[in-house]
C-alpha cells in the first residue's frame, strides 16, 4: 500500500468519526490532555528532536533514517490539507499564510528564509556569501498535494509531503497550536527548516550539480544540513514520517 493510500484510509476514517458539530473547531486547538502514550514519548530526551531537523540530521547518521522515530511526527498530511475535513478545513490555510492557489516556488525560495540561509561549497570550500536559489516548481499548492509534480528521485512524495509539511510548519509558527499544543506540534521543525531541507534535496537531485559542488544549510553560525550526505530516498522519508496524518486523531476536537 503507497503512503498516499494509508492517508485516505486515515481520513476516511477519521471523517466518519468526527461528529459534524466539531466542524466549526477544527482547527483550533481542542481542550484537555494529550493521551498519556503521547505524553511519554514528548519526554523521552532521544526523541526530544525527532521533528525537527536536528532529530533529522542526527538520525541519518549510519547513512539511512531507520533509526528516525516518527513517534512524535505524524503532523498533517497532504490529504488532511487538501479535502476540508478531518482535523482541519479551508480556515487553517488562511492561519498558515498559505493560498491554495499559490505557486508552490514562491514559499520554497531561499528569498523567504530569514533564519538561515544556503552556501555553495565548490571543492570543498564554502563560497563567501549567500546561495540565492528558487524551487523550479510552480505549481500551485493543491496541485503538488495532490501529487502532480511527479518524476525521478521520489520527486511526487517529496513535493507532496514538503508542501504539508510547510503548512503544517507556518500554521504552528503563527500560533495556529494554541496554548495547549499536542506533542508533535511541540517539536515541530520550522518553515524555513523545512524550505532549506526541501531545496537541499531539489538542488542535488533534480539539477545537474558539477563534480565538486555542494551545498549546505546554515542557521545561528552553525552548519545545520549538508546536501550531498543525504540519499532522495532519505529526504522523502523524512518529509513523509513528519506529514502523514497519522496523529491527527488527538487534536482537533
Amino acid at each position: 500500500m503507497t503512503t498516499e493510500d494509508k492517508n485516505t484510509l486515515h481520513e476516511d476514517a477519521q471523517a466518519q468519526s468526527n461528529s459534524t458539530d466539531n466542524s466549526r473547531r477544527k482547527w483550533l486547538k481542542r481542550a484537555g490532555i494529550a493521551a498519556p502514550s503521547l505524553l511519554v514519548l514528548a519526554n523521552r530526551p532521544a526523541l526530544a528532536g525527532s521533528c525537527s531537523i536536528s532529530g533529522f540530521m542526527s538520525a541519518r547518521v549510519g547513512t539511512s533514517l531507520t533509526t528516525h522515530d516518527p513517534g512524535m511526527c505524524h503532523g498533517w498530511s497532504p490529504g488532511n490539507w487538501k479535502n476540508d475535513r478531518g482535523e482541519i478545513t479551508f480556515t487553517a490555510w488562511a492561519e498558515a499564510g498559505v493560498n491554495t492557489g499559490d505557486a508552490f516556488n514562491t514559499h520554497f525560495s531561499t528569498s523567504n528564509m530569514s533564519t538561515g540561509f544556503l552556501r555553495k561549497v565548490v571543492n570543498g570550500v564554502p563560497e563567501a556569501g549567500a546561495y540565492s536559489y528558487t524551487s523550479q516548481y510552480s505549481n500551485m499548492f493543491m496541485s503538488v498535494l495532490n501529487g502532480a509534480i511527479n518524476g525521478t528521485n521520489n520527486l511526487k512524495d517529496t513535493t507532496m509531503h514538503s508542501a504539508a509539511a510547510f503548512l503544517n510548519a507556518s500554521f504552528l509558527a503563527n500560533g495556529g497550536g494554541g496554548t495547549n499544543p499536542d506533542p508533535w506540534m511541540q517539536t515541530y521543525m520550522s518553515p524555513d527548516d523545512v524550505v532549506a531541507l526541501y531545496l537541499l534535496y531539489e538542488l542535488m537531485n533534480q539539477n545537474t550539480v558539477p563534480s565538486g559542488v555542494n551545498y549546505q544549510y546554515e542557521r545561528g553560525g552553525a552548519v545545520i544540513a549538508v546536501a550531498d550526505s543525504m540519499q532522495p530516498w532519505e529526504y522523502a522519508n523524512f518529509f513523509v514520517s513528519i506529514a502523514n496524518g497519522s496523529a491527527s486523531s488527538t487534536w482537533g476536537g
